[in-house]
């Protein structure tokens, strides 16, 4: 139902002075999500020095059914060269539709039993049938560009997965276009 893609994503957000046009709201294309039958569709709004990003899973191929989503926010610095640094604080999932709220309870979704439609739940180091979600305070290390009509990030893969400096994405995912959305 999850995967660790949504960490890596979810984690991804930032901006700074070296960039500082890219500050806005942006939003990606309905894309298949790890599930068949599922859609997912993501927005990134950078501030001044925060970052935020709402990844919302569709029940649905058209994202057209909200069923749940995930709220990533926290500081972030971007260089010059669009290395990207984004600090998690705050890591909340919360149910869009009231079946998808019954169904988290009677699974006991990330240990928990009190979930509540359209309610923001802190899954910060939480561990959610099988994925484990970071700490308050973890960093991801992304790149990010602008490009015609919006931004950019990295290619995340196996082997660059944003986790330490070291793993940062080299080359950046140019079939996945966040559009401007009122910039």
């Amino acid at each position: 139902m999850l995967s660790s893609k949504v960490i890596v994503l979810g984690a991804t957000l930032l901006s700074s002075a070296a960039m500082a046009n890219i500050q806005g709201l942006y939003q990606s294309d309905c894309a298949p999500a790890d599930e068949p039958g599922l859609s997912t569709r993501t927005s990134v709004n950078f501030g001044k020095q925060m970052a935020r990003q709402v990844k919302v899973i569709y029940g649905d191929d058209t994202c057209t059914k909200a069923a749940w989503a995930f709220d990533f926010q926290g500081p972030y610095t971007l260089a010059a060269d669009g290395a990207l640094d984004l600090t998690s604080t705050v890591l909340k999932l919360y149910p869009l539709d009231a079946n998808v709220a019954i169904s988290f309870n009677q699974i006991s979704f990330c240990g928990l039993t009190d979930w509540k439609l359209n309610q923001p739940t802190n899954i910060n180091g939480l561990d959610c049938r099988g994925v484990q979600f970071p700490a308050e305070g973890f960093v991801s290390f992304d790149r990010v560009s602008e490009v015609e009509g919006g931004i950019v990030f990295g290619a995340i893969s196996e082997q660059l997965d944003g986790s330490t400096p070291a793993k940062r994405p080299v080359n950046l995912d140019q079939a996945n276009v966040f559009k401007a959305v009122g910039n």
